[in-house]
């Protein structure tokens, strides 16, 4: 038996229209767009660990450690802890600060020995970062002593004073005389020294480099009395010459030599 619809007949395409609202509004509720609002929890990301560059220490020296950490998360608290990983075990000052310090061991002459630490970086949400530095000790270089006596051929008048007398040859100190020891390339002072009134001189160097020495045409002497004397170049055929004092200075040096083992 057919009974009539009280709400008359439905329209077909108007039921298919409420239908797609009906479920459009289901979706929105229960966040079924597949859209962020925003309002959910970020991923955490992993820090950065820095140990510092490795360093060349002498030994029994003090040593700090330049490490450091960041992390691409704002606000987010990060601690350190540094572990020896090889070489003689030393005491940090800390293990949980960024840039702990400590004293170099001794070591043996002639065996420089690498002492390796490890960083890590640890963030609030457990992620971590590492980074290793190696400090390399060694024993610091033996040093020796150079020295002589600074001597000119000073040729005496002759007796009539027709001149002078170069058969009888004097040797003399030069004294107060500036004393120099270079590097083999000589472009480097390594150490510099004053002759005394009987031209003896006395430099220090590493043991077994090769050095030269250079004698500087030069005598300058402060107090009472004092001087101070230069032996330039004094030929210049420049139209418009240097002045004096800033042409060459006259200096005498050495062949290359080896400064000696200790």
């Amino acid at each position: 038996m057919h009974k009539n619809n009280p709400l008359g007949k439905i329209n077909t395409g108007q039921s298919k229209f409420w239908l797609l609202i009906a479920v459009a509004v289901t979706l929105v509720a229960c966040g079924g767009s597949g859209g962020d609002d925003g309002g959910g929890t970020s991923t955490n990301r992993a820090p950065t660990a820095t140990a510092g560059g490795d360093q060349n220490v002498l030994e029994m020296s003090f040593v700090q450690l330049a490490g450091g950490g960041s992390d691409p998360d704002a606000g987010d608290a990060l601690s350190f802890t540094w572990t020896q990983t090889a070489g003689m075990a030393v005491t940090l000052s800390s293990t949980s600060v960024a840039s702990p310090s400590f004293t170099s061991p001794d070591v043996a002459a002639g065996n420089p020995v690498v002492l390796t630490f490890r960083l890590t970086v640890r963030d609030a949400g457990g992620l971590t970062a590492s980074d290793d530095v190696s400090i390399t000790v060694q024993e610091p270089a033996a040093v020796v002593t150079i020295s002589g006596n600074l001597r000119y051929e000073f040729p005496p008048p002759q007796a009539s004073c027709n001149g002078l007398n170069f058969s009888a040859i004097q040797m003399r100190p030069i004294r107060q005389v500036t004393v120099q020891l270079l590097d083999e390339t000589g472009t480097t002072v390594l150490d510099t020294t004053v002759s005394n009134d009987s031209g003896a001189y006395s430099l220090t160097a590493n043991a077994s480099t090769n050095v030269m020495l250079r004698v500087r045409a030069e005598l300058k002497k402060g107090g009472n009395p004092s001087w101070d004397v230069e032996v330039r170049n004094n030929v210049d055929t420049d139209p418009t010459p240097l002045p004096l004092n800033q042409r060459p200075l006259y200096v005498m040096d050495s062949s290359v030599f080896d400064s000696g083992a200790t």
